[in-house]
This record gives structure tokens, C-alpha cells and sequence, in this order.
């Protein structure tokens, strides 16, 4: 399997939402919402910052991305990504 960095998974996520979904936050968001993290406890720039590679992956989503069950994963993006887009 490849694998995709975050930024280019935030930016297709992102361009295939529909248009009522809010921001690039919101799809963000669903993402760390996915490995039980509030991105809202970080810089609130954050969001864009991953989308440009301006910042770093936060080594906690990092950490909690390497531990996760895919089934847990799966689950989370249902029911916190999905919604969004």
C-alpha cells in the first residue's frame, strides 16, 4: 500500500467535499477526531498549516495513528469524516 502524507490527504479530502461543508478545520476536524484527538487544543492556525506543510504532524495524531485498530479507524472516519464531506 502507499502511502499518502497528511497534507495530501487533507487537500483531496477537502476539494471533494461538498459545498455546504464549512472549512478546511472542519475536514481536519473529522481527521483527529478519527484517533480521539480535539484539534481544537492546538494552535487554531493549525489546520492550515497541515494543509501548506507549514507545520508538523502533531506527534500525538502520529502516535495514535501508529497504535490504532483499522477497524476503530474505519469507524472513526464513518462517523467523523464522512459526515463533513
Amino acid at each position: 500500500m502507499k502511502r499518502l502524507c497528511l497534507e495530501t490527504i487533507i487537500t483531496l479530502i477537502y476539494q471533494s467535499r461538498t459545498r455546504s461543508a464549512d472549512t478546511i478545520k472542519s475536514v481536519c476536524s473529522g481527521i483527529f477526531a478519527t484517533y480521539d484527538l480535539d484539534i481544537t487544543s492546538y494552535n487554531k492556525e493549525l489546520s492550515s498549516h497541515l494543509k501548506s506543510k507549514h507545520d508538523p504532524v502533531p506527534v500525538e495524531l502520529i502516535f495514535a495513528a501508529r497504535i490504532a485498530n483499522i477497524d476503530c479507524v474505519a469507524k472513526g472516519i464513518e462517523d467523523n469524516l464522512i459526515p463533513s464531506i
